[in-house]
């Protein structure tokens, strides 16, 4: 019997592609692929109508499926609106928003043509041959997608997509974003690094807490609403002064700077992998260091209790002073 483990993730390669329906930009299907505007999703699409992190694709062993992530305008598929993790064939029609995409094989030569071939197919399938059959006329050939134009140097096209000077310019700004999103926060905590969640932070900052669980249940002290974190993935603990994590239900299981291990003692900069979510463990204060000796900051303090004594006493024996001349 099949696993249907949501929370199990065994990326595979498939024979399977997804080709634009306007452009016929063709997008092999392999692992797991985020759709959307930001230039780390593997199918960047440029239109305000898409979300940032729009959809996601996923393909495993027992298959290839899609799902929204919360997006503004919708992903369809075969014209129906999705609200949850659905199954992929040939031949089906996806959109994002109003962008149109066919499921096809890598070797198709046509989105059209696969199409047809698989409606033939859909056809034979549930009607019998006739007994004496005529022969069919020919199909009427469908439109071929206009070819894509080689480039001006007279080289070959290849699949490897060259970067423009304003793509290169995006992704220098989103690995400086990504630096950023790793430095927030201070002292001991957990940092997300995986989109579409990246930046967010879990602070570990609390004396009177020593155990953090962490999952995908609302209960969660970490929750991470993510299908290939288990509902209780792993704990958290800290231990005279140090912390260590541990897999408990996790399918998934837990995995330290790409290391499987079931429980381990962190140290500070270390990358942990619960399901496909990778998070940096960092213990540094920093930032609470350097507002302490910010000359702003000093002037800011109020001033000690000791100063304020001094400062009344010296004006009451001013004060005594006064009225002894009087």
């Amino acid at each position: 019997m099949a696993n249907d483990d949501p929370t199990l993730v065994k990326p595979v390669k498939t024979a399977l592609a997804l080709r634009s329906l306007e452009t016929a930009e063709t997008f092999p299907l392999e692992g797991e692929m985020l759709v959307g505007r930001e230039v780390e999703c593997a199918i960047i699409l440029d239109s305000r109508q898409i979300s940032r992190y729009h959809a996601k694709i996923l393909v495993a062993a027992n298959g290839v499926f899609i799902e929204d992530l919360h997006s503004s305008n919708g992903t369809y598929v075969n014209g129906r609106r999705i609200d949850s993790r659905i199954a992929l064939s040939l031949g089906d029609e996806v959109a994002f928003d109003e962008q149109r995409y066919r499921v096809t094989s890598r070797q198709s030569g046509a989105a059209a043509v696969t199409e047809l071939a698989t409606a033939a197919m859909k056809r034979a399938a549930a009607v019998p041959p006739p007994a004496d059959p005529e022969p069919a006329p020919a199909p009427r050939p469908s439109p071929e997608p206009a070819p894509l134009q080689p480039p001006a140097d007279g080289s070959q096209p290849d699949s490897t997509r060259m970067l423009s000077a304003e793509r290169k310019a995006q992704i220098d700004s989103l690995n400086q974003r990504f630096q950023k999103d790793v430095d927030l926060g201070s002292g001991p905590r957990l940092v997300v690094m995986t989109a579409p969640i990246r930046g967010q932070v879990f602070s570990l900052d609390n004396d009177r807490v020593t155990q953090w669980r962490i999952g995908r249940d609302p209960q969660a002290d970490i929750r991470i609403q993510e299908k290939s974190v288990s509902r209780d993935h792993a704990r958290l603990t800290r231990l005279d002064g140090a912390y260590h994590i541990a897999a408990t239900k996790a399918a998934n299981g837990v995995s330290i700077n790409g290391e499987a291990t079931p429980e381990a003692q962190l140290r500070h900069g270390d990358k942990i992998q619960v399901g496909r979510i990778t998070l940096v463990f960092k213990t540094d204060r920093r930032q609470l260091q350097a507002e302490a000796l910010s000359p702003l900051a000093e002037a800011r303090r109020p001033p000690p209790r000791a100063l304020l004594v001094i400062a009344l006493a010296m004006l009451l024996a001013l004060l005594a002073l006064l009225f002894s001349v009087l």
